[in-house]
């Protein structure tokens, strides 16, 4: 390889890394801040599941904060003993499911036309979320908005990277932050914080499983596996029981050392692609950056992401959902019907309630 093209691939890789930051940020900022989680711990396990990802899968895997989990876990204050706990059960549960067959099962009766379904649900959600985010500050995530579409019509530009840099000296000229914060160095190791038996088998516990669960069937299993043989087909192995096991260690691994749920997840997967990033060497990029902010800049790495203005992550949200979106285009006419019931009921209700309407109504079709 050239030096030139080495240097484009550097820079399209290093931009694609950053594409799910918009799903990535609100939800560790949050955690870190009202649950009082170790920034240390949180970077550096979010840092060796992505490094691993990388790594197994071959291509750019996504690794997300589980949606459901996190933001109930935010919304009612849970403590970092209860989201370990919870961590640990969700992981336990995903490997029994893969040691079982449940899972391969699962993914085995469902749809390709439901799984379209839910895939297209989940990026018309991740669309609104981003443009809650970029109402809250119109003015500049209209022209972050828009230099972001104009980047899109030349690969060349690693856009992720502009829309940050831009977004920041934006904010930062209009107001939006008032100062930069200092970075200190200085090593930390993650907390280890084993769950106590009381936090196992507790209300909150099981509540925080069962609406976390069905999500993590549905998109990081079965949306995700779909997605990634689509647009990586010369990679095998995201397949439902390599998913299912490795968020299952991840998230027992992560949970005993402080940090919050995990998985895959498809739009995550759509926001890498979108950004530019085609190969391992995007999540090894972020892993090994994640892994070192948490060693050696912790509380001054999440400082940094806090002045990240929300209406970037918005825009990044809404193109990274625009992007998941639009594997409706080739849907069949003759199953739309079925993939648009799927849509509505998961917007209407949750992506689990999706998958079962659209199986009962595929195989009713056939049966008539």
């Amino acid at each position: 390889m050239k030096p030139i093209d080495r240097l484009k691939f550097i820079i399209s890789e290093a931009s694609g890394s950053l594409g799910d930051l918009g799903t990535f940020l609100p939800f560790v900022i949050s955690a870190i801040s009202i649950n009082h989680l170790s920034p240390s711990s949180v970077f550096t396990t979010f840092g060796i599941f992505y490094l691993f990802s990388g790594m197994f899968y071959g291509f750019p895997m996504a690794v997300q904060p589980m949606k459901a989990a996190s933001a109930y876990a935010i919304s009612y204050e849970l403590t970092p003993g209860a989201i370990a706990a919870a961590s640990v059960a969700i992981g336990i549960i995903l490997l029994v499911l893969w040691i079982t067959g449940a899972v391969k099962w699962l993914v085995k009766h469902t749809p390709g036309i439901v799984s379209i379904g839910i895939q297209t649900a989940l990026g018309i959600s991740l669309v609104f979320v981003g443009i809650k985010f970029i109402m809250q500050q119109l003015l500049l995530g209209l022209i972050i908005l828009v230099i972001m579409f104009l980047l899109f019509q030349n690969s060349r530009f690693p856009t992720a990277i502009i829309a940050l840099i831009l977004g920041i000296l934006l904010g930062y000229l209009t107001g939006l932050i008032k100062e930069f914060p200092a970075i200190v160095p200085g090593f930390s190791l993650p907390e280890i914080n084993l769950p106590n038996v009381g936090d196992l088998f507790s209300t909150t516990m099981l509540t925080f499983v069962l609406i976390q669960i069905p999500l993590t069937l549905t998109n990081a299993v079965i949306a995700t596996s779909a997605l990634s043989h689509n647009i990586y087909p010369g990679h095998k192995r995201a397949n439902a029981n390599n998913l299912s096991t490795s968020m299952g260690i991840a998230n027992l691994f992560s949970g005993s050392l402080g940090g919050m749920p995990m998985c895959h997840g498809s739009g995550g997967v759509a926001a890498h692609y979108k950004f530019g990033a085609r190969t391992k060497a995007a999540p090894i990029m972020l892993g090994s950056l994640l892994i070192f902010t948490g060693l050696f800049f912790g509380d001054s790495g999440l400082d940094f992401l806090r002045i990240i203005p929300i209406a970037v992550i918005g825009c990044l949200l809404f193109y990274s959902g625009f992007e998941l979106a639009s594997v409706f285009k080739n849907v069949n006419k003759g199953d739309r019907s079925v993939a648009l019931l799927v849509v509505v009921m998961s917007l209407a209700t949750n992506p689990a309630l999706g998958v079962i309407a659209g199986v009962l109504a595929h195989y009713g079709s056939k049966y008539r």
